[in-house]
């Protein structure tokens, strides 16, 4: 059989098949900052700010190319956790591309609850099985971009995640201080909002979607 084509990885050169390139840019270059331009190596498309190289790699090619992994979609829907541990440490997520530290969460996949997603992305991003204890923040602007901020503990004290891929750098405990020092870059503001409000007993709701949200999120499973 012929040879597999060999592409330039577009951060160190390395050259690599289509599937090791694919595996390749989230384990060693996770956390470069995103590529202001290029040219896909495999199919030439301009990758930039609005649509990163890596993000592009990862939903185009390989095994997401051959249907083996599902692309990610856009749902408008996200799901984001506040867990602390019995210490009062809080879980951080280091995000790619050198955008900071945040909380465990993100978009939900088509069909799934809020639950279950928030559930797996702290898994797929911090290697830390949780615990869903409450809610404590819901913001809807309108159905096009809704979130749910869930309060949780971890399951065990198992260390969070520290081998690099797609989904994040890595994770972290952090307290309160390091999190208010500014010493810790923050992708956002909501990790100094929201560990506060829980550092400093803030209420934290039921396990359900508040009443005056329900009609807005009628079609969300939690």
């Amino acid at each position: 059989p012929a040879p597999s084509p060999r592409y330039n990885c577009e951060y160190c050169g390395m050259l690599l098949s289509e599937d090791e390139l694919w595996h390749h840019v989230p384990l060693y270059h996770v956390n470069a900052p995103n590529l202001e331009y290029c040219e896909c190596p495999i199919c030439g498309e301009g990758c930039g700010r609005r649509n990163p190289f890596a993000v592009h790699l990862r939903n185009e090619h390989g095994p997401c190319a051959r249907g083996e992994v599902p692309r990610e979609t856009r749902t408008g829907l996200f799901a984001i956790v506040v867990c602390r541990r019995s210490d009062g440490r809080f879980l951080m997520v280091q995000e790619f591309a050198q955008t900071g530290f945040w909380m465990p969460g993100g978009q939900l996949d088509a069909g799934e609850s809020l639950c279950a997603a928030v559930e797996r992305e702290c898994i797929e991003e911090a290697g830390i099985e949780i615990r869903l204890t409450g809610v404590i923040d819901v913001i809807a602007e309108g159905k096009h971009w809704r979130r749910v901020t869930f309060m949780a503990e971890p399951v065990d004290e198992a260390m969070p995640k520290s081998l690099p891929d797609y989904e994040s750098t890595g994770a972290c405990w952090a307290t309160l201080d390091e999190v208010l020092s500014g010493d810790l870059k923050l992708r956002g503001r909501e990790p100094e909002r929201y560990f506060r409000y829980v550092a400093e007993g803030g209420l934290v709701l039921p396990l359900e979607i508040p009443p005056e949200y329900r009609e807005i999120m009628a079609d969300v499973e939690l």
